[in-house]
Protein backbone atom coordinates (compact mmCIF):
# COMPACT_ATOMS: atom_id res chain seq x y z
CA UNK A 1 0.00 0.00 0.00
CA UNK A 2 2.69 2.79 1.07
CA UNK A 3 4.63 1.69 -1.91
CA UNK A 4 1.88 1.97 -4.16
CA UNK A 5 0.85 5.47 -2.73
CA UNK A 6 4.68 7.13 -3.01
CA UNK A 7 4.84 5.56 -6.44
CA UNK A 8 1.65 7.34 -7.47
CA UNK A 9 3.31 10.69 -5.76
CA UNK A 10 6.36 10.95 -7.65
CA UNK A 11 4.87 10.14 -10.75
CA UNK A 12 2.66 13.36 -10.07
CA UNK A 13 6.01 15.03 -9.52
CA UNK A 14 7.09 14.33 -12.99
CA UNK A 15 10.61 14.22 -11.91
CA UNK A 16 13.36 13.99 -14.83
CA UNK A 17 15.92 11.07 -15.31
CA UNK A 18 18.90 10.50 -12.64
CA UNK A 19 17.35 12.92 -10.22
CA UNK A 20 19.16 13.46 -7.20
CA UNK A 21 16.97 13.16 -3.99
CA UNK A 22 18.12 13.81 -0.26
CA UNK A 23 16.17 11.58 2.08
CA UNK A 24 16.21 13.52 5.29
CA UNK A 25 16.31 10.37 8.17
CA UNK A 26 15.92 10.55 11.81
CA UNK A 27 16.54 7.40 12.59
CA UNK A 28 12.45 7.38 13.72
CA UNK A 29 9.84 4.91 11.62
CA UNK A 30 8.72 7.57 9.36
CA UNK A 31 11.84 8.88 7.85
CA UNK A 32 13.05 4.88 7.95
CA UNK A 33 9.93 3.48 5.96
CA UNK A 34 10.59 6.43 3.36
CA UNK A 35 14.31 5.86 3.55
CA UNK A 36 13.78 1.93 2.71
CA UNK A 37 10.59 2.49 0.01
CA UNK A 38 12.80 4.68 -1.97
CA UNK A 39 15.43 2.38 -2.00
CA UNK A 40 13.02 0.01 -3.41
CA UNK A 41 11.83 2.73 -6.41
CA UNK A 42 14.78 3.97 -6.78
CA UNK A 43 16.05 2.11 -10.19
CA UNK A 44 12.01 2.39 -11.44
CA UNK A 45 12.17 6.27 -11.23
CA UNK A 46 16.20 6.17 -12.26
CA UNK A 47 17.01 8.35 -8.83
CA UNK A 48 20.11 9.14 -7.38
CA UNK A 49 19.41 8.99 -3.47
CA UNK A 50 21.53 10.38 -0.56
CA UNK A 51 20.73 10.18 2.44
CA UNK A 52 21.08 13.18 5.80
CA UNK A 53 20.99 13.04 9.41
CA UNK A 54 21.18 16.33 11.64
CA UNK A 55 22.45 15.88 15.47
CA UNK A 56 20.65 18.34 16.89
CA UNK A 57 23.00 18.17 19.90
CA UNK A 58 19.74 18.70 22.56
CA UNK A 59 19.55 15.11 24.17
CA UNK A 60 22.10 13.18 26.05
CA UNK A 61 25.28 11.33 23.81
CA UNK A 62 24.42 8.06 24.49
CA UNK A 63 20.67 8.70 22.82
CA UNK A 64 22.41 10.67 20.10
CA UNK A 65 24.78 8.10 19.36
CA UNK A 66 21.94 4.91 19.26
CA UNK A 67 20.23 6.84 16.80
CA UNK A 68 22.96 7.67 14.65
CA UNK A 69 23.87 4.37 14.72
CA UNK A 70 20.50 2.85 13.77
CA UNK A 71 20.38 5.26 10.74
CA UNK A 72 23.85 4.62 9.77
CA UNK A 73 23.16 0.50 9.48
CA UNK A 74 19.95 1.47 7.42
CA UNK A 75 21.22 3.40 4.68
CA UNK A 76 24.75 0.50 4.75
CA UNK A 77 22.46 -2.03 4.00
CA UNK A 78 20.33 -0.24 1.71
CA UNK A 79 23.76 1.23 0.05
CA UNK A 80 22.84 4.70 0.30
CA UNK A 81 25.53 7.38 0.80
CA UNK A 82 24.79 8.91 4.38
CA UNK A 83 25.73 12.61 5.29
CA UNK A 84 25.78 13.92 8.98
CA UNK A 85 25.43 17.56 10.47
CA UNK A 86 26.04 18.06 14.03
CA UNK A 87 25.27 21.23 15.95
CA UNK A 88 27.21 21.64 18.65
CA UNK A 89 25.58 21.10 22.10
CA UNK A 90 23.73 23.88 23.65
CA UNK A 91 24.01 25.91 20.67
CA UNK A 92 20.29 25.89 19.50
CA UNK A 93 19.59 26.25 23.11
CA UNK A 94 21.46 29.43 23.34
CA UNK A 95 20.05 30.74 19.89
CA UNK A 96 16.89 30.63 21.13
CA UNK A 97 16.98 32.36 24.30
CA UNK A 98 18.62 35.13 22.60
CA UNK A 99 16.41 35.35 19.77
CA UNK A 100 13.51 34.61 22.02
CA UNK A 101 12.58 32.18 20.13
CA UNK A 102 11.23 28.57 20.90
CA UNK A 103 13.58 25.37 21.11
CA UNK A 104 11.15 23.89 18.77
CA UNK A 105 11.04 25.97 16.01
CA UNK A 106 15.22 27.18 16.65
CA UNK A 107 15.50 23.24 16.40
CA UNK A 108 13.45 23.56 12.86
CA UNK A 109 15.64 26.46 11.44
CA UNK A 110 19.37 24.69 12.31
CA UNK A 111 17.92 21.44 10.60
CA UNK A 112 16.72 23.21 7.20
CA UNK A 113 20.24 25.18 6.84
CA UNK A 114 21.46 21.73 7.82
CA UNK A 115 19.86 20.32 4.80
CA UNK A 116 20.26 22.86 2.49
CA UNK A 117 24.11 22.83 2.98
CA UNK A 118 23.34 19.07 2.49
CA UNK A 119 21.63 19.55 -0.95
CA UNK A 120 24.46 22.28 -2.47
CA UNK A 121 26.99 19.32 -0.99
CA UNK A 122 25.28 16.42 -2.59
CA UNK A 123 23.87 18.53 -6.40
CA UNK A 124 20.55 17.13 -4.81
CA UNK A 125 17.79 18.22 -6.42
CA UNK A 126 15.13 17.96 -3.66
CA UNK A 127 14.81 16.83 -0.14
CA UNK A 128 12.31 14.50 0.72
CA UNK A 129 10.71 14.66 3.84
CA UNK A 130 8.77 11.79 6.07
CA UNK A 131 5.20 14.06 7.22
CA UNK A 132 3.05 11.98 7.25
CA UNK A 133 -1.26 11.68 7.58
CA UNK A 134 -0.88 11.97 11.47
CA UNK A 135 1.11 15.03 11.03
CA UNK A 136 -1.17 16.47 8.63
CA UNK A 137 -3.99 16.15 11.69
CA UNK A 138 -1.58 17.64 14.07
CA UNK A 139 -0.71 20.38 11.70
CA UNK A 140 -4.16 21.63 10.81
CA UNK A 141 -5.34 21.52 15.09
CA UNK A 142 -1.70 23.52 16.19
CA UNK A 143 -2.69 26.21 13.53
CA UNK A 144 -6.77 26.24 14.55
CA UNK A 145 -6.06 26.88 18.47
CA UNK A 146 -3.09 29.36 16.72
CA UNK A 147 -6.10 31.40 14.86
CA UNK A 148 -4.79 30.31 11.26
CA UNK A 149 -6.39 31.72 8.24
CA UNK A 150 -7.14 29.44 5.04
CA UNK A 151 -3.51 29.06 4.16
CA UNK A 152 -2.71 27.27 7.40
CA UNK A 153 -5.49 24.94 7.50
CA UNK A 154 -4.42 23.33 4.07
CA UNK A 155 -1.93 21.38 6.21
CA UNK A 156 1.82 21.00 5.25
CA UNK A 157 2.32 20.95 1.51
CA UNK A 158 2.91 17.68 -0.02
CA UNK A 159 5.73 19.55 -2.87
CA UNK A 160 6.92 23.04 -1.85
CA UNK A 161 9.99 24.09 -3.95
CA UNK A 162 12.94 21.59 -3.75
CA UNK A 163 10.74 19.95 -0.53
CA UNK A 164 8.92 16.50 -1.27
CA UNK A 165 7.00 14.92 1.33
CA UNK A 166 6.21 11.44 -0.08
CA UNK A 167 4.08 9.86 2.60
CA UNK A 168 2.18 12.52 3.37
CA UNK A 169 -1.29 10.62 2.64
CA UNK A 170 0.31 7.56 4.89
CA UNK A 171 -0.79 7.15 8.11
CA UNK A 172 1.13 6.67 11.19
CA UNK A 173 -0.33 3.04 11.75
CA UNK A 174 0.25 1.94 8.23
CA UNK A 175 3.78 3.46 8.02
CA UNK A 176 4.35 0.81 11.56
CA UNK A 177 3.02 -1.79 9.24
CA UNK A 178 5.50 -1.42 6.72
CA UNK A 179 8.31 -1.46 9.24
CA UNK A 180 7.02 -4.10 10.85
CA UNK A 181 6.83 -6.15 7.36
CA UNK A 182 10.15 -5.37 6.40
CA UNK A 183 12.03 -6.10 9.46
CA UNK A 184 13.28 -2.33 9.76
CA UNK A 185 14.71 -1.27 12.96
CA UNK A 186 14.34 2.30 14.18
CA UNK A 187 14.57 4.53 17.11
CA UNK A 188 12.07 6.70 18.92
CA UNK A 189 13.49 9.97 19.69
CA UNK A 190 12.75 10.43 23.92
CA UNK A 191 11.84 14.35 22.27
CA UNK A 192 8.50 12.77 21.09
CA UNK A 193 6.81 12.15 24.92
CA UNK A 194 8.01 15.77 26.01
CA UNK A 195 5.03 17.99 26.41
CA UNK A 196 6.86 20.95 26.63
CA UNK A 197 6.69 21.06 22.69
CA UNK A 198 3.22 22.20 21.54
CA UNK A 199 2.97 18.93 18.71
CA UNK A 200 3.39 16.78 21.70
CA UNK A 201 0.97 18.31 23.66
CA UNK A 202 -1.31 17.94 20.92
CA UNK A 203 -0.24 14.48 20.13
CA UNK A 204 -0.91 12.91 23.58
CA UNK A 205 -3.25 15.37 25.83
CA UNK A 206 -5.51 16.83 22.87
CA UNK A 207 -5.86 14.33 20.18
CA UNK A 208 -7.40 11.86 22.39
CA UNK A 209 -9.55 13.68 24.01
CA UNK A 210 -10.89 15.37 20.87
CA UNK A 211 -11.15 11.56 18.95
CA UNK A 212 -12.52 9.96 22.18
CA UNK A 213 -15.62 13.07 21.08
CA UNK A 214 -15.12 13.02 17.50
CA UNK A 215 -14.04 9.54 16.03
CA UNK A 216 -14.29 10.48 12.64
CA UNK A 217 -12.30 13.53 12.84
CA UNK A 218 -9.09 12.37 11.34
CA UNK A 219 -11.21 11.70 7.73
CA UNK A 220 -13.23 14.77 8.38
CA UNK A 221 -10.14 17.42 8.75
CA UNK A 222 -8.56 15.41 5.80
CA UNK A 223 -11.82 16.47 3.96
CA UNK A 224 -11.32 20.05 5.16
CA UNK A 225 -7.87 20.46 4.05
CA UNK A 226 -8.98 19.82 0.75
CA UNK A 227 -11.68 22.08 0.65
CA UNK A 228 -8.98 24.84 2.31
CA UNK A 229 -6.75 23.68 -0.46
CA UNK A 230 -9.38 24.15 -3.44
CA UNK A 231 -9.89 27.96 -2.21
CA UNK A 232 -6.87 28.84 -1.64
CA UNK A 233 -5.69 27.79 -4.52
CA UNK A 234 -8.73 30.07 -6.01
CA UNK A 235 -7.56 33.33 -4.10
CA UNK A 236 -4.13 33.01 -5.06
CA UNK A 237 -4.36 32.67 -8.97
CA UNK A 238 -7.17 35.57 -8.62
CA UNK A 239 -4.73 38.04 -6.31
CA UNK A 240 -2.05 37.27 -9.13
CA UNK A 241 -3.98 37.69 -11.77
CA UNK A 242 -6.09 41.25 -10.93
CA UNK A 243 -3.62 42.79 -8.06
CA UNK A 244 -0.05 43.21 -9.39
CA UNK A 245 2.50 45.47 -7.58
CA UNK A 246 5.05 47.29 -9.17
CA UNK A 247 8.69 47.64 -8.33
CA UNK A 248 9.65 50.94 -6.94
CA UNK A 249 13.10 52.45 -5.93
CA UNK A 250 12.35 51.43 -1.99
CA UNK A 251 9.92 48.60 -2.36
CA UNK A 252 6.23 48.11 -4.41
CA UNK A 253 3.49 50.24 -5.52
CA UNK A 254 -0.38 49.82 -6.15
CA UNK A 255 -3.26 52.24 -7.30
CA UNK A 256 -4.91 52.27 -4.58
CA UNK A 257 -8.44 52.15 -5.90
CA UNK A 258 -7.91 48.88 -7.50
CA UNK A 259 -6.62 47.28 -3.94
CA UNK A 260 -9.70 48.77 -2.31
CA UNK A 261 -12.37 47.41 -4.86
CA UNK A 262 -11.34 43.78 -4.35
CA UNK A 263 -13.08 41.57 -1.19
CA UNK A 264 -10.88 41.83 2.16
CA UNK A 265 -9.63 38.09 1.42
CA UNK A 266 -8.26 39.23 -1.31
CA UNK A 267 -6.25 42.56 -0.54
CA UNK A 268 -5.00 40.49 2.76
CA UNK A 269 -3.86 37.95 -0.15
CA UNK A 270 -2.26 40.62 -2.23
CA UNK A 271 -0.12 42.46 0.57
CA UNK A 272 1.25 38.97 1.75
CA UNK A 273 2.42 38.68 -1.51
CA UNK A 274 3.71 41.64 -1.93
CA UNK A 275 5.68 41.05 1.12
CA UNK A 276 7.13 38.03 0.37
CA UNK A 277 8.38 40.02 -1.97
CA UNK A 278 9.39 42.72 -0.32
CA UNK A 279 11.55 39.78 1.95
CA UNK A 280 13.11 38.56 -0.96
CA UNK A 281 15.47 42.22 -1.75
CA UNK A 282 18.88 42.30 -0.87
CA UNK A 283 19.37 43.62 2.84
CA UNK A 284 15.90 42.78 3.94
CA UNK A 285 16.62 39.29 4.91
CA UNK A 286 15.87 39.67 8.47
CA UNK A 287 12.17 40.86 8.15
CA UNK A 288 9.78 38.97 10.03
CA UNK A 289 8.89 35.68 8.35
CA UNK A 290 4.95 36.58 8.91
CA UNK A 291 2.70 40.14 9.89
CA UNK A 292 0.41 39.09 12.49
CA UNK A 293 -3.11 39.44 11.21
CA UNK A 294 -4.04 42.32 13.58
CA UNK A 295 -1.25 44.14 12.34
CA UNK A 296 -2.69 44.54 8.67
CA UNK A 297 -6.27 45.17 10.39
CA UNK A 298 -6.45 48.92 8.31
CA UNK A 299 -5.93 47.05 4.93
CA UNK A 300 -10.21 45.07 5.68
CA UNK A 301 -11.24 47.80 8.32
CA UNK A 302 -11.14 51.06 6.86
CA UNK A 303 -11.44 52.85 3.10
CA UNK A 304 -7.79 53.80 1.94
CA UNK A 305 -8.54 54.62 -0.98
CA UNK A 306 -8.36 58.42 -0.50
CA UNK A 307 -5.93 60.78 1.66
CA UNK A 308 -2.52 60.90 2.11
CA UNK A 309 -1.51 58.78 5.40
CA UNK A 310 0.32 56.24 6.80
CA UNK A 311 -1.58 52.79 7.22
CA UNK A 312 0.89 50.33 8.60
CA UNK A 313 4.12 51.68 10.69
CA UNK A 314 5.66 48.56 12.52
CA UNK A 315 7.62 45.35 12.41
CA UNK A 316 10.29 47.27 9.89
CA UNK A 317 8.15 48.19 7.25
CA UNK A 318 5.78 51.08 5.93
CA UNK A 319 2.55 50.58 3.79
CA UNK A 320 1.31 54.55 2.92
CA UNK A 321 -0.36 56.10 0.39
CA UNK A 322 0.24 59.03 -1.81
CA UNK A 323 -1.43 60.77 -4.31
CA UNK A 324 -3.22 57.55 -5.92
CA UNK A 325 -1.13 55.11 -5.39
CA UNK A 326 0.07 52.55 -2.07
CA UNK A 327 3.09 52.04 -1.25
CA UNK A 328 5.04 49.45 0.57
CA UNK A 329 8.95 49.87 1.59
CA UNK A 330 10.98 49.04 4.26
CA UNK A 331 11.01 51.29 7.25
CA UNK A 332 14.18 50.95 8.85
CA UNK A 333 17.20 51.09 6.21
CA UNK A 334 19.83 48.89 8.62
CA UNK A 335 20.42 48.32 11.92
CA UNK A 336 24.53 48.69 12.00
CA UNK A 337 26.35 46.96 15.32
CA UNK A 338 26.19 49.34 17.63
CA UNK A 339 23.12 52.19 16.20
CA UNK A 340 20.58 53.14 13.72
CA UNK A 341 19.64 54.24 10.14
CA UNK A 342 16.34 55.06 9.41
CA UNK A 343 15.00 56.53 6.35
CA UNK A 344 12.45 59.54 7.11
CA UNK A 345 9.74 60.63 4.75
CA UNK A 346 6.89 63.05 5.19
CA UNK A 347 3.78 62.07 7.10
CA UNK A 348 5.37 58.65 8.13
CA UNK A 349 5.67 57.42 11.64
CA UNK A 350 8.68 55.82 12.89
CA UNK A 351 10.39 54.52 15.39
CA UNK A 352 13.99 54.18 17.21
CA UNK A 353 15.12 51.92 19.07
CA UNK A 354 14.54 54.87 22.20
CA UNK A 355 12.14 57.65 20.42
CA UNK A 356 9.68 57.54 18.02
CA UNK A 357 8.04 60.50 15.56
CA UNK A 358 7.01 61.58 12.52
CA UNK A 359 8.13 64.03 9.85
CA UNK A 360 5.64 66.57 8.81
CA UNK A 361 5.82 69.10 5.57
CA UNK A 362 3.48 72.10 6.41
CA UNK A 363 3.12 76.13 5.91
CA UNK A 364 4.76 78.34 7.47
CA UNK A 365 1.59 80.39 8.44
CA UNK A 366 0.20 77.41 9.11
CA UNK A 367 2.16 77.27 12.22
CA UNK A 368 -0.02 77.74 15.19
CA UNK A 369 2.83 77.72 17.85
CA UNK A 370 6.40 78.23 18.59
CA UNK A 371 7.79 74.60 17.13
CA UNK A 372 11.52 72.95 17.89
CA UNK A 373 13.13 71.24 14.83
CA UNK A 374 11.60 73.18 11.72
CA UNK A 375 13.65 73.27 8.46
CA UNK A 376 13.16 74.74 5.26
CA UNK A 377 11.84 72.33 2.57
CA UNK A 378 13.85 73.63 0.02
CA UNK A 379 17.17 73.28 1.77
CA UNK A 380 16.74 69.89 2.19
CA UNK A 381 17.46 67.38 0.25
CA UNK A 382 15.86 63.41 -0.31
CA UNK A 383 16.29 60.50 0.81
CA UNK A 384 16.20 61.85 4.42
CA UNK A 385 18.55 59.87 7.16
CA UNK A 386 17.79 59.87 10.70
CA UNK A 387 20.90 57.72 12.34
CA UNK A 388 22.80 57.63 15.39
CA UNK A 389 26.55 59.31 15.64
CA UNK A 390 29.92 57.99 14.25
CA UNK A 391 32.96 58.70 14.40
CA UNK A 392 34.25 61.33 12.20
CA UNK A 393 30.78 63.04 11.96
CA UNK A 394 30.75 67.01 11.52
CA UNK A 395 28.35 69.97 11.01
CA UNK A 396 29.10 72.90 8.93
CA UNK A 397 27.49 75.35 11.55
CA UNK A 398 28.33 78.45 8.84
CA UNK A 399 31.60 79.97 10.25
CA UNK A 400 33.39 76.37 10.30
CA UNK A 401 32.51 72.92 10.56
CA UNK A 402 32.59 71.20 13.86
CA UNK A 403 33.18 67.91 15.16
CA UNK A 404 30.00 66.09 16.74
CA UNK A 405 32.56 64.69 18.93
CA UNK A 406 33.58 67.84 20.45
CA UNK A 407 29.58 69.21 20.30
CA UNK A 408 28.99 66.55 22.61
CA UNK A 409 31.48 66.71 24.82
CA UNK A 410 30.65 70.87 25.42
CA UNK A 411 27.31 69.21 26.28
CA UNK A 412 28.59 67.26 29.03
CA UNK A 413 26.68 63.83 27.10
CA UNK A 414 28.73 60.36 28.26
CA UNK A 415 30.15 58.51 25.97
CA UNK A 416 27.66 55.89 26.33
CA UNK A 417 24.60 57.80 25.44
CA UNK A 418 26.07 59.50 22.48
CA UNK A 419 24.26 56.96 20.30
CA UNK A 420 20.64 58.03 21.54
CA UNK A 421 20.93 61.77 19.94
CA UNK A 422 20.24 61.24 16.52
CA UNK A 423 21.87 63.19 13.51
CA UNK A 424 19.51 64.10 10.86
CA UNK A 425 21.39 63.77 7.19
CA UNK A 426 20.70 64.34 3.32
CA UNK A 427 22.36 64.15 1.01
CA UNK A 428 24.07 67.50 1.71
CA UNK A 429 25.79 65.55 4.78
CA UNK A 430 24.19 66.54 8.64
CA UNK A 431 21.65 68.41 8.54
CA UNK A 432 20.50 68.44 12.48
CA UNK A 433 22.43 67.28 15.23
CA UNK A 434 18.81 66.42 17.42
CA UNK A 435 19.23 67.28 21.10
CA UNK A 436 16.70 69.00 22.09
CA UNK A 437 13.95 65.95 23.20
CA UNK A 438 16.71 64.49 25.00
CA UNK A 439 17.35 67.59 27.40
CA UNK A 440 20.60 68.87 25.36
CA UNK A 441 20.47 71.22 22.73
CA UNK A 442 19.57 70.98 18.93
CA UNK A 443 21.65 72.35 16.49
CA UNK A 444 21.29 73.16 12.92
CA UNK A 445 23.20 73.25 9.48
CA UNK A 446 23.36 76.58 8.01
CA UNK A 447 20.70 77.45 5.84
CA UNK A 448 18.49 74.73 7.22
CA UNK A 449 16.07 76.34 9.04
CA UNK A 450 13.67 78.82 7.81
CA UNK A 451 13.39 82.12 6.90
CA UNK A 452 10.13 83.74 7.90
CA UNK A 453 10.10 86.03 4.97
CA UNK A 454 11.09 83.71 2.46
CA UNK A 455 10.08 80.30 3.24
CA UNK A 456 6.64 79.32 2.99
CA UNK A 457 6.79 75.38 2.82
CA UNK A 458 8.77 73.84 6.40
CA UNK A 459 9.49 70.40 7.22
CA UNK A 460 8.67 69.67 11.41
CA UNK A 461 10.66 66.52 13.05
CA UNK A 462 8.05 65.77 15.94
CA UNK A 463 10.55 63.51 18.28
CA UNK A 464 9.29 61.68 21.44
CA UNK A 465 11.51 60.31 23.59
CA UNK A 466 10.60 56.35 24.98
CA UNK A 467 11.87 55.16 28.44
Amino acid sequence: MILRKIEKYLRSCDLPENTSVVIACSGGPDSVCLLHAFSQLRDKFSLRLHAAYVDHGLRDVQERSLEKQCVLENTNSLEIPLVIKTIQPGEIKDHAKKNKKSLEETAREFRYKAFSTILEETSGNFLALGHQADDQIETMLMRFFQGSGIRGLVGIPKKRGRILRPICECTREEILGYCKDKKLRFVTDSTNQQIDFLRNKIRHRVMPVVLDGFPGLKRSLSSLRLKMAFADRFISAYTRKHLKWKKTNNGFSILARTFMKEPEVVRIESFQLAYSRLRKLEGNGNLPIQLPFRFLAPLYSRDISSGSRTLLAGRQITLYRHMDRLFLERGVVSVVKKGYVIEVLPDMPFRLPHAKGILKRTKYGDLAENRANIFADRNISFPLILRSWKAGDRIDLGFGRKKLKKLFQEWGVHPAFRMQIPVLEDASGVAAVIGGPFGYSTIFRKGATPDKASDSDILILDLQPEQ
